[in-house]
């Protein structure tokens, strides 16, 4: 160990003789982090050396002696640049140059140089600066940069290529430049791409209609090209399939009014109205309007009747859309009324006696009105040019007038009364019916069902007039008994004792209404209901006999269906509560069915055993709540004591288990849940959560096999007393281990053992303990523990006497 330390002192020392030398020969020592700007080295010894602790305090060295002054560096640029051909010289030079510095530049490896870059033409020159600078500084090398001369766009002047939108007409459609060419330019040709994805095609090819990308190159002469770039113009040609024009949403007027549903109305008179159009696509103007009489066009003032009115459509968009047809609409020429005819003609209602001759009325003041008239007597689908009635009665009689000008309208028709009367009216005005004695107000009469029909009586008759039994009518039908829950009609017929002298009268009518009876449900109530699960279907009921005619049914929480029978179980281990609601009917349905009645059944939730006495006994010795076993060691038999006697509890199985999986079998050594379940047989208690216990189970402990000791090495180094420990010269940036020896390990391996190891490793100075812990490789078996102390010292440590290893 001593001759290793000494190899590391002596290696050290001639590193940094090394150094000194090297940093002689550049003229000056380089300072290091934390010291002076040199160090003072001794010389070489073949003794032993002992080395100081490292100090991180200031070292004074002396400066150099230099006996010529330093050169002056100069701070020179070259930077190139790249501009854009414009006709003038473009140049680059070196900045910084002191007074008294020559340079002279090399163009493009050029064998002379010049004093000044002076370039106009495009292109990319790489110049080379060779600079002599005075003596009082130092030599520069050449410098290099790049000047580059972009070529220019050349500008068409006058020449121009515009885009163009044409109508598909199945012919080859181009496009061409406008303009005359400056003189050193020529054109170079066209090229046509088609479409979205710019498929290229044939200049004979442009037919179809689609959008097309034109581009026309130019050449440029020579001259030009050197700075220029050839110019070229891009325009879109636009191929259009005419459509047709959509017209729907134009709006025709006539006068300046809209004509709905393109139809205008004049009456016979007047002149024919100015159409316009109004909402009419783009491109599209009104033109002449022609009105026509079936094919025959006409002007002035037009007879009644329907005239067709065409007005022609102006295209001025001949590239996109085709001519559209004259839009039409339709004139309608209306009668006119025929003037003063409703103040001059005149059709009164006329009584006359009865006579036994026939009996006529007419209208008035149709002289001078071409206008013919029929009358309808009481609705008669034909008509008659004169009224002759005989009989007695009354009639309405209908005057129809027919215009014989086809230009004017039928006079609205009349209508008027014709009575021959020869009997005297009865005085109806005093008449009263009453009902039960009440008189009836109103004609209406209300009783509910099960009431006796209500007796009628007419009072306040004219003389010559009784009253006959009244007959109550069901949709026309004479009803008798109890009526059921409705509306009715009631008649009272009335006789006419003076038939020849009197007109009869209609019978009196009144309306009878039987309202819906009231089911007494006094007797029924529906009251909430608590139970405990048992296993059972739970039930609910209302209480008292229901009337005759009335059932029952049962809806669970809002069910759609309702139920004869409430049957429900109920959760168990929770409370369930149901809301039920009985819904009635009635098989009458002259009752008002009973109202809706609501209860609650509370299924309340299993019972819980009591299972503070509870305790598990492991080999008949109790246990809180772990086991420890000796890998190797029988599992003791699991029992408890203290079970609930009330309900029905039972111990179940025990069972082990390891990372949630289900153990059976020898146990190895590590930790393991147990759980005890229970057995229960009683519905209304809860089964108690399984009890669970944690079991480990230790590595068994041996001593290793014969012939095997442990050893540590430390650096590859078998180490004669671990106990005591051992040190390792420390270097930065090395993590140093610990471990068993090679032979130890290979004696372990053998014995099926494996080792882990704590402390081993270290990156810095210190002292540690290192533990190797062994045991067999599927941890059972455990071998115990070995330790070793060692150490890291720093490079400059000295071990105390009798210290060292």
């Amino acid at each position: 160990m001593k001759n290793k330390r000494l190899l590391f002192v002596l290696l050290a020392l001639v590193l940094t003789c090394v150094m000194l030398s090297a940093c002689n020969l550049l003229g000056g020592l380089l300072p290091t982090p934390g010291t002076s700007a040199a160090s003072t080295t001794a010389p070489a010894t073949t003794a032993p050396v002992t080395t100081a602790p490292v100090s991180t305090a200031p070292v004074t060295t002396a400066p150099p002696v230099s006996t010529a002054p330093e050169k002056l560096v100069a701070e020179l640029t070259f930077e190139g640049k790249t501009v854009t051909y414009n006709g003038t010289a473009q140049s680059i030079a070196v900045a910084g140059l002191p007074e008294g510095a020559l340079v002279k530049y090399y163009i493009n490896g050029a064998a002379e140089g010049v004093d000044a870059v002076a370039l106009t033409n495009a292109g990319t020159y790489d110049v080379v600066a060779k600079i002599t600078l005075p003596d009082t500084y130092k030599p520069c090398a050449d410098m290099t940069a790049t000047l580059k001369i972009e070529k220019a766009a050349y500008v068409l002047e006058g020449v121009t290529m515009p885009n163009l939108k044409v109508a598909y007409d199945g012919t080859v459609k181009s496009m061409a430049y406008t303009g005359t060419l400056p003189e050193g330019v020529t054109l170079g040709g066209y090229v046509y791409l088609k479409g979205e994805t710019f498929t290229p095609v044939a200049a004979d090819e442009v037919i179809e209609a689609d959008v097309y990308q034109v581009a026309a190159s130019f050449v440029l002469s020579p001259e030009l090209a050197a700075n220029y770039e050839a110019p070229r113009l891009i325009a879109t040609l636009t191929i259009v399939e005419r459509q047709n024009y959509v017209l729907d949403g134009v709006t025709v007027l006539a006068g300046g009014a809209v004509a709905e549903d393109r139809t205008a109305h004049i009456t016979y008179g007047a002149e024919i109205p100015v159409f316009t159009l109004a909402d009419l696509p783009a491109g599209l103007t009104a033109g002449e309007v022609t009105v026509y009489a079936g094919t025959e066009p006409v002007t002035g003032i037009l007879n009644a009747g329907t005239y067709t009115v065409k007005i022609a459509l102006l295209n001025s968009n001949q590239v996109e859309y085709l001519d559209p047809a004259p839009l039409e609409a339709t004139l309608v020429v209306d009668k006119a009324p025929i003037a003063d005819f409703a103040d001059t003609v005149v059709f009164d209602s006329l009584t006359v006696k009865y006579s036994g001759e026939a009996q006529t009325i007419t209208v008035t003041g149709l002289d001078g009105f071409a206008v013919t008239v029929l009358y309808y007597v009481d609705g008669a689908t034909e008509g008659v040019a004169e009224v002759a009635l005989t009989e007695v009665g009354v009639y309405t009689v209908v005057a129809k007038f027919t215009s014989t000008d086809p230009n004017y309208a039928d006079p609205a028709e009349m209508t008027a009364t014709f009575e021959i009367s020869a009997k005297e009216v009865y005085d109806m005005k005093d008449v009263v019916v009453s009902a039960n004695g009440s008189a009836v107000e109103n004609k209406t009469v209300e009783i509910t069902y099960g009431d006796s029909s209500p007796v009628f009586a007419v009072t306040g008759l004219p003389t010559g007039l009784t009253a006959n039994d009244a007959v109550i009518y069901k949709d026309g039908t004479p009803v008798t008994g109890k009526l059921a829950a409705g509306t009715y009609t009631v008649k009272i017929a009335l006789t006419n004792a003076n038939p020849a002298t009197h007109a009869d009268v209609a019978d009196l009518e009144v309306t009878l209404n039987v309202k819906k009876a009231t089911v007494d449900m006094s007797g029924i109530s529906f009251t909430d209901k608590a139970v405990t699960y048992n296993g059972s279907a739970q039930t609910i009921a209302i209480v008292g006999t229901l009337p005759t005619g009335v059932t029952v049914l049962y809806y669970v929480d809002g069910a759609a269906e309702g139920v004869a029978v409430v049957e429900v179980i109920g959760a168990g281990d929770k409370e369930s509560v149901y809301t039920v609601v009985a819904k009635f009917a009635v098989a009458d349905e002259s009752y008002v069915v009973p109202a809706d009645m609501t209860a609650t059944l509370t299924v309340n939730a299993k019972q819980s055993y009591n299972m503070e006495g509870v305790t598990v006994l492991a080999g008949g010795t109790a246990v809180d709540g772990t086991l420890a076993l000796t890998y190797g060691d029988a599992l003791p038999t699991i029992t408890l004591t203290g079970l609930p006697t009330v309900g029905d509890l039972a111990m179940g199985a025990v069972e082990i288990y390891k990372d949630g999986e289900l153990v059976e079998g020898t146990l190895s050594a590590g930790t393991y849940l147990v759980k005890i379940s229970f057995v229960n047989n009683d519905l209304e208690y809860n089964t108690p959560a399984a009890i669970t216990l944690t079991l480990t189970v230790a590595a068994r402990e041996a001593a290793l096999p014969d012939g095997v000791t442990v050893a540590w090495d430390y650096d590859a180094q078998k180490s004669n007393d671990p106990d005591e420990g051992d040190y390792i010269i420390y270097k930065s940036g090395i993590t140093y281990t610990v471990s068993l020896t090679a032979e130890t390990l290979a004696a372990l391996a053998e014995a099926d053992i494996v080792v882990t190891y704590e402390g081993n490793t270290s990156a810095e100075v210190g002292s540690f303990v290192a533990t190797a812990t062994l045991k067999s490789s599927d941890g059972n078996v455990a071998y115990g523990s070995y330790t070793c102390q060692w150490n890291l010292r720093a490079s400059g440590w000295t071990p105390a006497v009798g210290g060292e290893k």
